[in-house]
C-alpha cells in the first residue's frame, strides 16, 4: 500500500522527559498537567474558535520514541496481564504498533493565544515531553460514549489494581519545600505517580529475592528515586535537580 505522511500540528509540553513513570492511560492522575503547543501554521486566527466550550479533548499523537526505532510487534505483553501472556497488538493499546499512533482523552483547562501560537492547557495526561500531536478533536459524550460494549480479555481482570502505599523521606520533603512554590501539590502528584506502581509488570507480578527494588523516574525537572518494600510500600528516598 502507498505510504501516508503526516505533519504534526504541534507538540506536547509534558513534565515527563521519558516514558518511565508516565501513567499507563489518560485520566488516572486528574491534576497531571501539560500544554499542547500548536505550530504557527496551525495557529491561524479562528482555528480554536468554539473549542473552549468543550470540557475534554481527544489527542491523537505519535509514540515518537518507538517510531524512531521503527520496531513494532504483532503480539505484545499487556502490563495488565503481568507481562506473562501475549495478545495481538490490535487487541491492546501498546505503543509498539505499526504506525505508533496513540489516542488519549484529556481535560481542557484553558486555551491561550500568544502572538502567532495557540497553547491548549490540558490535564489527566499520559504523554511524554515533545510528543508529536497529529490531530485534536473535542470529546462529545453523546457520540463518543458507547453502551453495551464488550471488554474482551480485560473483562476477566479486576476493575482497579491495588495502589502502592507511598511515603517520603524527611530529606526529600525538605528538598521539595525549598525548591517548589507549591510543594504540597508537587508532593501529591509524585505520590499519585508512584502509587500507580510504574515498575515493569514482570517485577510486580513475579517478585524474586535479590531483584532490583530501587527505581528512578524523571518528572518536573527532577530525578526522583523510590524504593519498593514488601511489594506494597514505596518510599521516595531521593530527589535531585536535572
Amino acid at each position: 500500500m502507498e505510504e501516508i505522511t503526516f505533519r504534526p500540528i504541534g507538540i506536547v509540553r509534558s513534565p515527563f522527559p521519558d516514558k518511565f513513570g508516565v501513567p499507563r492511560r489518560s485520566g488516572l492522575i486528574k491534576n497531571l498537567k501539560a500544554i499542547i503547543e500548536l505550530a504557527p501554521e496551525f495557529s491561524q486566527p479562528g482555528i480554536e474558535k468554539g473549542l473552549s466550550g468543550f470540557s475534554h479533548l481527544w489527542v491523537i499523537f505519535q509514540f515518537h520514541k518507538y517510531a524512531i526505532k521503527k520496531t513494532w510487534s504483532p503480539t505484545v505483553r499487556p502490563p495488565r496481564l503481568g507481562g506473562n501472556k501475549k495478545m495481538g497488538v490490535f487487541a491492546s493499546r501498546s505503543p509498539q504498533r505499526p504506525n505508533f499512533i496513540g489516542m488519549s482523552a484529556v481535560k481542557i483547562d484553558g486555551i491561550v493565544r500568544k502572538k502567532d501560537r495557540v497553547y491548549i492547557h490540558i490535564s489527566g495526561i499520559d504523554m511524554i515531553d515533545k510528543t508529536p500531536v497529529l490531530d485534536i478533536k473535542p470529546y462529545i459524550a453523546d457520540s463518543d460514549r458507547l453502551n453495551n460494549t464488550k471488554r474482551g480479555w480485560i473483562a476477566k481482570l479486576p476493575l482497579k489494581k491495588p495502589l502502592l502505599k507511598v511515603t517520603f523521606s524527611s530529606g526529600v520533603r525538605e528538598f521539595i519545600k525549598k525548591n517548589e512554590t507549591n510543594a504540597s501539590e508537587f508532593i501529591k502528584l509524585v505520590r499519585e505517580i508512584v502509587a500507580q506502581d510504574p515498575r515493569p509488570s514482570y517485577l510486580r507480578s513475579h517478585p524474586r529475592k535479590g531483584q532490583k527494588s530501587e527505581f528512578t523516574f524523571s518528572f518536573g525537572g527532577y530525578d526522583i528515586g523510590f524504593l519498593v518494600k514488601e511489594q506494597s510500600i514505596a518510599c521516595i528516598n531521593r530527589i535531585i535537580s536535572l
